[in-house]
């Protein structure tokens, strides 16, 4: 079966709407675009910007600002517009916390099995330092429950 090949620079037939609205979706300014960086020369700049403002509709909710916080993207300030950004930014915090905590679980995680490999192997086992071991796993098991229920409580808030 031949396939269809695409002919001339495919920058030309970019649908610069749907790449503005892309861009507008994450959050990605036209100077920041890579797309846009590549195809620059071919830039219908009206249609771009149309679809750029088309997906800030989509971005610039507390949902979405509180997925991209959460998974670690950044946020230029002054992106959404005056009335939407308050929001937005309260959004972006809680789930900034909310990867900050689970960051901190995981490397709690880390720490847990590190003593526990430690508190079973062969040259603990019976030792002096055996119940401080047992007590710094307890601590750190302890942190972890504090944080997962952060999590929950985080969770619930931006449910309602």
């Amino acid at each position: 079966m031949n396939r269809p090949t695409v002919t001339g620079d495919p920058c030309a037939q970019a649908d610069w709407f749907e790449v503005g609205r892309l861009d507008g979706l994450q959050g990605i300014q036209e100077e920041t675009s890579a797309y846009v960086g590549r195809c620059r020369r071919f830039l219908n700049e009206e249609l771009y910007l149309a679809g750029w403002n088309r997906g800030l509709v989509d971005f610039c909710t507390p949902e979405r600002a509180f997925d991209t916080g959460r998974s670690g993207l950044d946020y230029t300030n002054g992106i959404c517009p005056p009335h939407a950004e308050p929001t937005f930014l309260r959004a972006f915090a809680k789930g900034r916390e909310l990867l900050k905590i689970e960051r901190e679980n995981a490397d709690l995680e880390s720490q847990i099995d590190r003593l526990r490999r430690l508190l079973d192997s062969p040259d603990t086992t019976g030792m002096s330092v055996a119940p401080q071991i047992s007590s710094d796993l307890q601590k750190l098991r302890d942190r972890r429950a504090k944080n997962e229920e952060l999590v929950r409580s985080i969770e619930n808030a931006r449910r309602l």
